[in-house]
């Protein structure tokens, strides 16, 4: 089940259930880290989502999106720098804008 939850992320039509699914990731986290490892892709991009994406900030309360920031600079930082150098590149001067007051 696992599996075929974490290979959907992000989620795009309900985007609440990207909360769902980082709160299960980071769980993941601190109690399998096999699997947090095999899916921090996803998880990576998903953190990315609930931070910067117009409807994510609509529609997530902003203390999850804080938690989710603190995540992404205590744990992502570190295990994903690389993925998360690439999506930075992509977003948009506003999405990067968005991330960089969620992170400072």
């Amino acid at each position: 089940m696992i599996d075929s939850i974490f290979q959907k992320l992000p989620f795009n039509g309900d985007v609440a259930e990207n909360e769902t699914a980082l709160e299960y990731a980071f769980s993941l986290f601190e109690n399998d880290r096999a699997t947090f490892d095999k899916y921090l892709g996803p998880i990576a991009k998903t953190a990315m989502k609930v931070l910067v994406d117009e409807k994510c900030v609509d529609e997530i309360k902003l203390e999850f999106r804080q938690k989710v920031a603190l995540f992404t600079k205590s744990v992502l930082a570190t295990h994903a720098e690389g993925l998360l150098k690439e999506m930075h590149d992509q977003m948009s001067d506003l999405e990067k804008e968005e991330l960089k007051k969620m992170t400072s």
